[in-house]
This record gives C-alpha cells, sequence and structure tokens, in this order.
C-alpha cells in the first residue's frame, strides 16, 4: 500500500513536488486523477474515481458547485473528502487511511519527505536548515498565487494589463531572490538537493502545463510586447 495518496488534475508540476521528492527519498505515492476537463465527472474522495462508477445516490449526496477554477460547474465531493480537505481543493492527499487530509502542494511535498527521512534528509539536516528551506517554500506561496489568478484569467480570457503586471512583478521580484541564493552556490540550501530547490522547479515549469492556458502564453507575450 502507498504510504500517500494523492488526487489531482493531471498533468500539475505542482504535484511533482511530492512525487520527485518521494523518488528520491524512497516513498511509495500513489496519484489518481485526470484532465481538467475530465475531473468534473470524477467523484473527489479518498477513493476517487469516474462517477460512471459510483451509485446515483452517492453521486447525490455529494454534489456541489465549484468555485476557484470550477466555478459554476457541478462537481462531486463527499463529506469525507470535505472533513479531510476542509477548503475542497486539489491536489488533495491522504494518509493510507484516509482519514488524514493533507492540502497545499508544499505540505504535501513536506510529509513525503517526513516519510523518507531516515533514507535521505532533503527537508534539511538541522533545525536552521529546515527552516531556511521552509523560507524559501513560504516565498513561493506568493509567487504561486499570483500566479494562479493570471493562469485562470488567461483560461477565461479576462487578462487585463494590471494582472499581466502583476504576475510579472511577482516572477522577477520571486526569481531575483532565487538568483541571489545561488549566486555563490548550487543548491538552494546546504550542499545537496532539498525541498526548496524541487519547489523552485516545480513553480518555474507550473505556467507551462497549466490546465487549458498554455496555448495562451506566448499570444498575450506579444500582445503585450
Amino acid at each position: 500500500m502507498a504510504a500517500l495518496r494523492i488526487f489531482s488534475y493531471l498533468p500539475n508540476p505542482r504535484i511533482w513536488k511530492a512525487t520527485i521528492a518521494a523518488r528520491l527519498c524512497g516513498v511509495e505515492v500513489e496519484v489518481r486523477g485526470a484532465s481538467p476537463a475530465e475531473l468534473s465527472q470524477w467523484l473527489w474522495d479518498f477513493d476517487a474515481r469516474p462517477i460512471a462508477d459510483v451509485a446515483p445516490d452517492v453521486l447525490a449526496a455529494a454534489e456541489r458547485t465549484g468555485q476557484i477554477g470550477f466555478t459554476g460547474r457541478t462537481l462531486y465531493k463527499t463529506d469525507a473528502f470535505l472533513e479531510a480537505q476542509p477548503f475542497g481543493t486539489v491536489p488533495a492527499a491522504f494518509s493510507p487511511d484516509g482519514r488524514t487530509g493533507i492540502f497545499e502542494s508544499n505540505s504535501i511535498m513536506r510529509a513525503v519527505a517526513r516519510l523518507g527521512q531516515e533514507r535521505f534528509s532533503i527537508y534539511g539536516r538541522s533545525v536552521y536548515e529546515s527552516s531556511r528551506i521552509d523560507s524559501f517554500l513560504d516565498a513561493s506561496i506568493a509567487f504561486a498565487r499570483d500566479g494562479q489568478i493570471y493562469l485562470l484569467a488567461l483560461r477565461d480570457g479576462s487578462v487585463s494589463r494590471e494582472l499581466y503586471d502583476r504576475a510579472k512583478d511577482s516572477f522577477a521580484t520571486y526569481l531575483t531572490g532565487i538568483e541571489q541564493a545561488l549566486a555563490q552556490r548550487a543548491f538552494l540550501v546546504g550542499d545537496n538537493i532539498t525541498l526548496a530547490d524541487i519547489c523552485f522547479v516545480a513553480e518555474l515549469c507550473n505556467p507551462a502545463f497549466a490546465p487549458d492556458v498554455s496555448g495562451y502564453l506566448e499570444r498575450i507575450e506579444r500582445r503585450s510586447g
């Protein structure tokens, strides 16, 4: 049995954080999911699966109205899913028994690192290293938030100049800090790869793999230039 189960839209570079860490640490992770268009036709649950495989009474009890990324669409989220994932979002990770939910991609990645700590100390070798790693993970949140707003706007065609400039400034600020940290070293923290490096790479890749928006990226760059 996998040590962690993840449910998400696919592909999703943010769950790469956990799967890359899992390979390095020797932790078995199970990933379930589908494309964003298909995910509305899945039951969101520890035992996530297509709604074609779900009894009608279970679907009726799980019917919800989607919000971020699925605004106004009908989704199917069980009560157990919402108890484990109180914000009701994906990616969503679960302990093997399904009782403990872990949300937000950085926290899911941290869970993998803790599970595999004895094999590979990817979350730092001291309190200070771990805290410095946390600093980079926290810094990525602002960039990720601005990036998500921008990418969702790209998808529905509502990008404004203000929104574009905000995302551009956030990107520049984030990369300036990363470049400064790497000016004299090969890794962001310590002398080996850590969660900080994995997070950075995944966040940098996210725009290129974001659902339904890759075709807009070149277009918006031409328009703004």
